[in-house]
C-alpha cells in the first residue's frame, strides 16, 4: 500500500479524512482541520485518484441484512457523495491502477477481486481467486489487501489463511498469471515499489517479507521484533525514495519505521496508538 491508497479498517459509521492530507501535505494546521461526515455502514478501505478528484469508499454494509455491498465515491474536498456503485458481493480491499482508470476491490468473503471502472462505476470483470467451497474442514483463503504496478498492469492480491499466499493478476486479461506461496501466516499488509522490483508483505508470524515482482519469489523474510510479545504485523505503507517502511502491528500500539534494505527496525512509534491496525 503506498501513501496515496489509505486503508480506513472497520470505520463503521464515519469517515474521517484530512483534506490536505490527500493532497500530500503533512502539516499541523492541517491536522485539525478534518471533516467528519457519515458514509456507510461497515466502510473498510479507500482508493484517492487526484487525477479524478475522486475519493472511492468500500463499505460492506451488514452482514446480516444486505447481501452485497456499496462503493461511494466521495468529492475529496468536502467528503459529499457524488456516485453509489451497488455491488452483488461485499468489497473490503480497494486500489486503483491510474494508468487504466480502473479500482480494484477484494471481496473477502468470497474469494474474489472485481475490477470497476472509475468514471462510468461499471464493472469491468471478476475473478474468484479460490473456488473451494466453505466447510468444516475447510477454509478458502480471503483476499485482504491489494496492491498495482501500474506500469506492468499487474495486480496483487494477499490471501489469507493459516498458509498465506499473493495472488498475481494481469489487470488487462483479469487472468491469475501465478501464486506467491509460504508468505506465513495471515500474512495481510502488501505494498509495491515497481522501481526497484520489490513487493513486501507482512503476516501474524511478526515477519517482513520482500518479494521480487519479476520473479515473482521470495528473496527474503525477517523476523521483526524477538521480544517475547505477540506481534501481528497488519498494514505497510512505503517511503521509496527514503527505503522506509511504515508498518502497524494489530497486537501492540505502535508503528515500526523499518529500513526495506535490510528489514533492520529503525523506530517504533508508541505515540500514534494504532492497535488496530490503520495506516
Amino acid at each position: 500500500m503506498s501513501l496515496r491508497h489509505f486503508a480506513a479498517p472497520r470505520l463503521r459509521h464515519s469517515l474521517l479524512v484530512t483534506s490536505l492530507l490527500l493532497a500530500g501535505s503533512f502539516s499541523a494546521h492541517a491536522a485539525e482541520e478534518m471533516l467528519r461526515k457519515a458514509v456507510g455502514k461497515g466502510a473498510y478501505e479507500m482508493a484517492y485518484s487526484q487525477q479524478e478528484n475522486a475519493l472511492w469508499v468500500a463499505t460492506s454494509q451488514s452482514r446480516s441484512l444486505d447481501k452485497g455491498g456499496v462503493v461511494y465515491r466521495l468529492d475529496p474536498a468536502t467528503l459529499d457523495v457524488t456516485q453509489i456503485i451497488h455491488n452483488d458481493l461485499k468489497p473490503f480491499g480497494a486500489t486503483i491502477n491510474h494508468a487504466t482508470g480502473t479500482l480494484w476491490f477484494g471481496n473477502t468473503v468470497d474469494s474474489t477481486v472485481t475490477a470497476i471502472d472509475a468514471k462510468t462505476g461499471a464493472v469491468k470483470g471478476r475473478l474468484v481467486l479460490d473456488e473451494r467451497q466453505r466447510s468444516e474442514t475447510v477454509r478458502p483463503l480471503q483476499p485482504r489487501e491489494l496492491a498495482v504496478n501500474e506500469q506492468t498492469n499487474t495486480v496483487y492480491i494477499t490471501g489469507l489463511g493459516k498458509e498465506s499466499v499473493i495472488w498475481v493478476v494481469d489487470g488487462a486479461t483479469l487472468k491469475l498469471k501465478t501464486t506467491i506461496t509460504g508468505t506465513g501466516a495471515m500474512a495481510t499488509g502488501l505494498a509495491i515499489d515497481p522501481q526497484a522490483k520489490r513487493l513486501y508483505t507482512t503476516n501474524a508470524d511478526g515477519e517482513l517479507l520482500t518479494i521480487d515482482s519479476e520473479s515473482n519469489t521470495i528473496a527474503s523474510r525477517k523476523k521483526l521484533q524477538d521480544d517475547g510479545k505477540a506481534h501481528f504485523y497488519l498494514n505497510l505503507s512505503l517511503d521509496t525514495a527514503g527505503h522506509r517502511a511504515f508498518i502497524t502491528d494489530s497486537k501492540q500500539p505502535e508503528v515500526l519505521v523499518v529500513d526495506t534494505r535490510d528489514g533492520k527496525v529503525l523506530e517504533k512509534n508508541r505515540r500514534a496508538g494504532v492497535a488496530g491496525g490503520a495506516v
